[in-house]
């Protein structure tokens, strides 16, 4: 459970939550829900990369090396990421916004388009490799960093452009390349290589699944950040929500309260249904009004913000009017129940 906050009823005493039976009904009361500080400021993990305009790094080096562990004997040769490029909306000079691949970001920290990753799994060497920015994209994007400024940014042993993989590689000469798929070695310079090594695709992604099990210090402060940033926005919903609104009011509402607190990427297609639509699992149209003769209509919300590639997901159900009807109140019951058995 990602919300603990009891909703206070309408008429003072009587509470609603996952683990108190209530006397009566009600799930919300605009004026009385309880939210954390939807103002506050973020905490001192640098969810922004920077603590008092001081640019803070991600400790992602240690990652690299559960990496190691996980691959066992495997680990030879290196591993070599290609991380997500900018890519442009069809037909225009518009860029889509930029979601970095997650393995990427879980070994480089990186949240910038267009980098690649190598690690030598002998020496335990990281390197980044920037991309070469012409002047007329300087115009468009504005300056990138410099070498100097991404080594102090990124948690790596080495920083260089991309143009010196190859150089680097040849200089390795490693025995295996550890790729996440097939499709990653088209950056390869693989034909400049004697011998040529051997392309692994079956070890890597599995060795990172491990790894990324237990989450560190670092990754569990911003999973809890998250999750109080989706729970607010959740319960920002219960306060809002009426009958004869349209669910893509609430829809806009959840990624606005998120957004607004730096989480600006959902962890997935936000699902606001009423009624029947809830018994689809992947309703996402997200268009239809709710009915305003019928405060007991029941609205499924399925929503969770992503913030540096790590998400939430979360999922409640209230009715729209505030009450839930005799045959909701039997299924809550059981619900509750059920939890309390399971101990959740």
């Amino acid at each position: 459970m990602c919300i603990n906050d009891n909703i206070n009823s309408a008429h003072g005493g009587a509470t609603l939550s996952v683990h108190a039976r209530p006397s009566t009904y009600t799930v919300y009361t605009p004026a009385t829900v309880a939210l954390s500080d939807m103002t506050q400021k973020l905490t001192t993990f640098p969810l922004d990369y920077k603590t008092n305009g001081i640019h803070t790094r991600l400790p992602t080096k240690s990652n690299a090396l559960k990496l190691v562990h996980h691959m066992g004997p495997a680990a030879e040769g290196v591993a070599y990421l290609k991380g997500n490029m900018l890519c442009m909306r069809d037909d225009t000079d518009v860029e889509l916004p930029f979601r970095q691949e997650s393995h990427f970001f879980y070994l480089t920290g990186v949240n910038e388009p267009g980098f690649h990753f190598l690690f030598d799994f002998n020496t335990q060497r990281s390197i980044l490799f920037a991309p070469l920015v012409d002047e007329a994209s300087i115009v468009w994007m504005g300056e990138p960093d410099t070498l100097p400024e991404l080594l102090a940014k990124y948690n790596v042993d080495e920083v260089l452009y991309e143009d010196q993989l190859s150089t680097v590689l040849a200089s390795i000469r490693p025995t295996a390349i550890h790729v996440l798929d097939i499709n990653d070695n088209s950056a390869l310079p693989l034909s400049n290589l004697a011998p040529s090594p051997r392309l692994e695709v079956a070890f890597l992604r599995p060795a990172l699944a491990e790894a990324r099990i237990i989450k560190a210090d670092w990754e569990i402060d911003l999973l809890r950040r998250i999750n109080r940033i989706s729970s607010d926005a959740h319960l920002r919903l219960m306060r809002t929500v009426r009958p004869g609104q349209n669910e893509y009011e609430l829809h806009a509402l959840f990624v606005y309260e998120c957004a607004r607190r730096g989480a600006f990427f959902q962890c997935y297609s936000p699902i606001v249904a009423s009624g029947n639509n809830a018994a689809t699992l992947h309703y996402n149209r997200n268009n239809r009004w709710l009915d305003e003769d019928n405060p007991y209509q029941m609205l499924l919300v399925d929503a969770g913000a992503e913030l540096l590639c790590y998400g939430s997901d979360i999922t409640r159900t209230y009715p729209t009017g505030g009450k839930f009807s005799e045959e909701a109140k039997v299924i809550y019951h059981i619900v509750e129940d059920m939890q309390d058995v399971r101990k959740i």
